[in-house]
């Protein structure tokens, strides 16, 4: 599927993910999936509360 930031939520937005973007990434269940940063780190995220994307951001889903 295919996803970009939504929201990020009282923090920073880590070096390796960019706003805007769109990444590619794979559904792991109805709530998480995995997806490779901006330099190849490989993170496994909550869709719809994503510690990386702050307290809690949102990634926005584009397309399954």
């Amino acid at each position: 599927m295919i996803v970009q930031i939504k929201s990020v939520v009282d923090g920073e937005l880590p070096d390796n993910l960019t706003i805007g973007k769109k990444y590619e990434s794979t559904r792991v269940d109805s709530e998480r999936m995995k997806l490779s940063c901006d330099d190849g780190m490989i993170i496994c995220t909550n869709i719809k509360k994503s510690g990386y994307l702050g307290n809690g951001g949102e990634w926005e889903v584009i397309s399954e």
